[in-house]
């Protein structure tokens, strides 16, 4: 959670975990590659804005972790986030493009052709948290308890999330 909202206790401390997980993948046509290594082969790479896109962030990451960030420089076409990074490889305009999991598995076109490796970014989380006002309302302690429900953690699951 946000130290800002920490300091000025917006937010329950003790309330704070995380609520799910995602992946990091690389999407395309099918047979243009199978693992980081194959990247090297490609012409055209799409990743979301490393300075606005988290995704994008995850994706600098791994390449430079993987060691090859200097190789791929040049071939790295950047978007504004990662829907357009999608809509690229659904249309076929380049090779593939780093996106999320959950966002891949919306494609029409494009399929997931690997898993970036985890040890090679640092992992996805989304937080979650009561407001110090929300302990107050019984409906937003209701809806806390309902996103750690076996209910909602098969609707994540349904939709590419991981839990734990």
């Amino acid at each position: 959670m946000d130290e800002y909202l920490k300091n000025k206790k917006l937010v329950d401390t003790g309330s704070i975990s995380t609520f799910t997980y995602n992946t990091l993948v690389f999407a395309g046509a099918a047979g243009k590659a199978s693992s980081m290594q194959d990247l090297l082969k490609l012409e055209k790479i799409a990743i979301g804005s490393p300075k606005s896109v988290p995704a994008g962030e995850y994706a600098m990451e791994a390449l430079k972790k993987g060691g090859i960030d200097k190789q791929l420089e040049k071939k790295l076409v950047i978007a504004r986030d990662v829907r357009e990074c999608l809509m690229y490889a659904e249309r076929g305009e380049l090779d593939g493009a780093f996106v999320y999991q959950t966002d891949a598995l919306q494609a029409k076109q494009a399929k997931i052709l690997f898993t970036v490796p985890q040890e090679l970014y640092t992992r996805v989380t989304y937080p979650m948290g009561m407001t110090t006002a929300g302990l107050k309302n019984a409906d937003a302690r209701a809806f806390y308890r309902f996103l750690q429900s076996e209910v909602a953690r098969t609707a994540l699951r349904k939709y590419g999330f991981a839990i734990r």
